[in-house]
């Protein structure tokens, strides 16, 4: 660990979701360091320590925080030489969703992702999911019956893919390069239930993840379809929701030795 003598917490006070998790992780790392937590508001307009180490959680929202430019704020950051995780040089969701155009393109294992019209057309779906390049906790999100298409520009700001028949997701979640735990889902989206992956899972969770590779905490979610077919959905590398503190049996103090060795 780096000389560092407090870790402060970034989190969205205006999300309760948000808050709940940031304060019990900002807890449990309070029993090995002083571990403070800011607001993200805060954050953006404050003098930048360089003896803290500020760890950006879950700092998503439907209060405006996804209209900001975080290009100019994480060159700040670097430019100030500001120790924060998630670094800011991920291919994953904090650079938008773009990169799941071309990964489809390269394999089948990706949800088939459009950035026009035309290429989605192709797909001979019934009915579409546009998705904003840049978003998060479903905002923006709409599904769009295939003769509805050409109503809708994407103009470089959504994404297309096919309404697929899921059966359920699967996320693992990684800190650097080590696996810590996967969910599965039940009933809905985070109704979750911890999951023990086979051999090929975390080997191919493992690999979209190096291929990813960063400092800090990384989600590889997956969508399990009903005719057996398993995609990649995103790479959540900006400041995934963890679901630490709401599943039963997780491995919670490795999680915790595992990020302060981030720092």
């Amino acid at each position: 660990m780096n000389t560092i003598h407090e870790i402060v917490i970034v989190s969205n006070f205006k999300e309760p979701e948000a808050l709940t998790e940031d304060t019990l992780l900002a807890q449990a790392l309070r029993d090995q360091m002083d571990c403070t937590m800011m607001n993200f508001s805060t954050f953006v307009d404050t003098a930048w320590r360089r003896d803290v180490a500020y760890l950006i959680r879950n700092v998503w929202g439907r209060g405006g925080i996804l209209d900001m430019d975080f290009e100019r704020l994480y060159e700040a950051l670097d430019a100030e030489r500001v120790i924060y995780r998630n670094t800011h040089n991920g291919k994953g969701d904090q650079k938008g969703k773009n990169y799941l155009v071309a990964l489809s393109q390269q394999r089948a294992d990706v949800v088939p992702t459009f950035d026009s019209l035309e290429e989605a057309l192709r797909y001979q779906a019934a009915v579409y999911v546009l998705k904003p390049v840049f978003g998060s906790s479903g905002k923006g999100v709409v599904r769009v019956a295939r003769g509805d298409l050409s109503r809708y520009e994407l103009g470089g700001r959504f994404l297309l893919q096919p309404l697929l028949d899921v059966l359920h997701e699967v996320s693992f979640f990684f800190i650097k390069k080590s696996f810590q735990y996967s969910l599965r889902t039940k009933a809905r989206r985070w109704d979750l239930e911890r999951h023990t992956p086979d051999v090929e899972e975390l080997r191919l969770a493992q690999e979209f993840n190096e291929w990813n590779s960063i400092e800090g905490i990384q989600r590889v979610d997956f969508i399990y379809t009903a005719s057996g077919r398993r995609f990649l959905l995103e790479l959540e590398d900006w400041c995934p929701y963890l679901s630490l503190f709401t599943v039963p049996g997780l491995p919670r103090a490795p999680f915790i030795d595992s990020l302060l060795g981030l720092l």
